[in-house]
């Protein structure tokens, strides 16, 4: 493991380390069988699937770090906001209620928190935590899911920004709960 901290220090003379942002995804088998016959949420909630999936990057690709598995929706079972992918993310939500993060973070993140202390126990790269940056999720909420051009949420920006920067401050408050949790887990 210090190899990764090595080589993002400073004063770094070898080559950069290397992590992949997309680590496990759909051009690996390996993962294709994972989430074989199964909801795409099933796999992101699922302990288990969360280990096998964030060793898949270490193991096949030799990075420097491994990153944890989780979809930039995952956080949103802290905020109450109902999400499913048929294929693609679709997420129930209204700028009309107030998006707010639990007040029980460790047992809603419970699935989560176990893959982060069991991964800790087998890989021998660092765990990078992993959270949706608070822009791009504010904007899948407000779209409704994914967005090209990400219209609604520029529209509600600039018709409503006080209500956009309240929604960007509940995300980011949530977001970094989620993180520390991540962190104190292992990661």
């Amino acid at each position: 493991m210090a190899g990764f901290y090595e080589a993002i220090a400073p004063d770094n003379q070898q080559r950069p380390p290397v992590w992949l942002l997309r680590q496990v995804g759909r051009y690996m088998p390996q993962y294709q069988e994972l989430k074989k016959n199964r909801p795409l949420k099933e796999v992101f909630l699922d302990t288990e699937s969360i280990v096998e999936a964030t060793l898949l990057g270490p193991s096949l690709l030799g990075v420097d770090a491994a990153i944890v598995f989780a979809d930039i929706l995952s956080i949103l079972e802290g905020f109450a906001v109902e999400y499913q992918f048929a294929p693609g993310p679709e997420i129930v939500y209204s700028p009309q209620q107030p998006l707010v993060f639990t007040k029980e973070p460790l047992a809603v993140f419970s699935f989560l928190l176990e893959a982060i202390q069991q991964l800790t126990k087998r890989l021998t790269v660092p765990l990078i935590a992993f959270a949706a940056s608070p822009f791009t999720l504010a904007s899948y909420l407000l779209e409704g899911g994914a967005s090209k051009d990400c219209s609604k949420t520029m529209a509600f920006l600039y018709r409503y920004p006080d209500r956009f920067q309240t929604l960007l401050d509940e995300i980011i408050k949530g977001t970094a709960v989620y993180l520390q949790l991540q962190v104190q887990a292992g990661a």
